[in-house]
């Protein structure tokens, strides 16, 4: 529609796109835990082989399949909820208005040109009955009763007009959707010449040679391309932030406690101890969260005296929205936690150390669906292990979404390098527990590297590829001298940038075109 006509409007009912976008959201869920039971399945049976290979491979490229299609579904249900959360309250508001301006004795056209219909004929005889006095009120009421319908026209047009706007972004919206949904239902392994599916497909896995079709998607490539780290900041480690934010949230200042953007975190603690950032993420409607060690400064030594504690790392890291960053709104199921959003899945996905943090293996978790009306409510749980292993390593970690598709990995080890792995789904993660090296512990490197955190993600689509850019931080410098007292190096931290490339895969080549051999 471009400008919807009042009679159009009265009649109008948003309700059932609401509802179909929250049938949507059950889908999905439904969808999603049926997909992944059957991933999980063939993924536990214990067995060898070449037909195990190759269910595993066709096992991987159905969850991708499927990852693709309630891509696309979430994005309908998002469609169909925006379209209704927008158009909802101008409907309202236009309808309500109408109905009380014709009550009042005004004409509201279909074009939402309002004019005065009050019956003055009637009143003409009557008010010059009563004298001058009375004609002059009686126009003054004419003149003022023209003014509000020419103010109640300039009034609902344009919403009238934005009510339109809104309809053609929501069906585009929903047009945009339907299409890739059902691209996504045409990508079985044969398909009818329309490019939907023709029907189950039954194919011999029991062979060396996986079937044709039955690869799994193409994930992007991190290169081994990093640059050496140069010194960004000194007095300050950490810094983690979200990338393309300028976010900078700190750990220990060389002299101060840890700042949030260049002042004091304000995340109330318990006494003693302080907030450590360990990961961040960005929800599903942008929300940008934080998460947190909360480590004490002091600790009981053998003889229960208080001493330094030179642990970083407590379990379960806090959760805090960085829109009110003083409050913890709930804990992840692991230690030195990051996140990110899945729309596919419409969940959150953490990685992180399991227990108290202190091991190598790192484990992902994802949330329960989220919900639009609370949507912190992720953060309290339940939460659901993904299975299987990820980039292991003892140190923090960032998982993000690429700019140019897929997601990515990163993480640090105390006297290792920092590596990274991408793949194009969270899920496709597991199982990548050694990934290309991003920053080398070394003086090519930086020693000691810690915290990788990605500052920038700037994906060209000429040549396919997301530029990384990456801050790191060091404890002090390697050849800092060892304070006699303590025996170890006095804490002079500093941050450090470096770049580094992930290649996207080619996009498929187009279906072949099906014609109709001569006659």
């Amino acid at each position: 529609m471009t400008r919807p006509a009042k009679s159009d409007v009265y009649v109008m009912d948003i309700a059932p796109l609401g509802a179909l976008a929250d049938e949507l959201d059950a889908c999905i869920t439904t969808a999603l835990e049926s997909s992944s039971n059957v991933h999980n399945t063939i993924y536990n049976f214990d067995w060898d082989g070449a037909a195990h290979d190759a269910a595993l491979i066709r096992a991987d490229r159905q969850i991708a399949e499927d990852h693709t299609m309630l891509t696309a579904m979430g994005d309908l249900r998002d469609a169909q909820r925006d379209g209704a959360t927008t158009m909802g309250p101008m409907i309202t508001t236009l309808r309500t208005e109408g109905q009380a301006l014709e009550a009042d004795d005004f004409t509201v056209a279909e074009d939402w040109t309002v004019t005065d219909a009050w019956h003055y004929d009637a009143m003409w005889s009557m008010a010059q009955a009563f004298g001058p006095a009375t004609v002059e009120l009686l126009k003054a009421k004419q003149a003022q009763r023209a003014n509000d319908a020419k103010t109640a026209t300039a009034r609902l047009q344009p919403l009238a007009d934005e009510l339109g706007a809104a309809d053609r972004k929501t069906r585009a919206g929903v047009v945009k959707a339907t299409e890739a949904l059902n691209l996504s239902i045409g990508r079985a392994p044969t398909t009818a010449s329309d490019g939907k599916k023709n029907g189950p497909t039954i194919q011999l896995v029991d062979n060396e040679t996986p079937a044709d079709g039955d690869q799994p998607p193409a994930n992007p490539t991190v290169n081994g391309d990093g640059t050496k780290p140069t010194t960004e900041t000194e007095g300050v480690d950490l810094d983690a932030t979200i990338p393309g934010t300028g976010i900078k949230i700190g750990g220990d200042g060389k002299s101060h406690h840890p700042y949030l953007n260049g002042v004091l975190n304000p995340l109330d603690t318990d006494d003693g101890t302080r907030p450590i950032p360990t990961g961040t993420a960005v929800g599903s409607d942008g929300k940008q969260y934080a998460f947190y060690s909360q480590p004490p400064y002091m600790v009981p030594g053998p003889d229960g005296k208080l001493v330094k504690n030179n642990s970083f790392v407590t379990p379960n890291s806090a959760i805090v929205d960085l829109a009110d960053p003083s409050k913890i709104i709930g804990h992840a199921p692991v230690a030195q936690a990051s996140g990110v959003y899945d729309p596919a899945t419409n969940r959150m996905y953490v990685v992180g150390n399991p227990g108290d943090g202190h091991g190598r293996d790192r484990e992902m978790w994802r949330s329960a669906p989220i919900d639009h009306n609370n949507p912190n409510g992720w953060a309290s749980g339940p939460w659901e292990r993904v299975p299987g292993a990820v980039l292991s390593g003892d140190r923090e970690n960032q998982i993000i979404g690429l700019k140019g598709g897929g997601y990515m990995l990163v993480g640090a080890e105390n006297g290792g390098p920092v590596t990274a792995v991408a793949a194009a789904t969270p899920q496709g993660l597991i199982g990548q527990t050694g990934g290309q090296v991003v920053v080398t512990n070394d003086a090519a490197g930086l020693i000691g590297a810690y915290g990788p955190t990605v500052v920038t993600d700037q994906f060209n689509p000429a040549t396919g590829v997301d530029t990384i850019t990456l801050r790191t931080s060091q404890y002090a410098l390697p050849d800092a001298p060892v304070n006699p007292v303590t025996h170890e190096q006095d804490y002079d931290p500093r941050t450090a940038i470096s770049t580094f490339s992930v290649t996207q895969p080619p996009p498929p080549p187009p279906a072949p075109e099906l014609t109709q051999a001569p006659q």
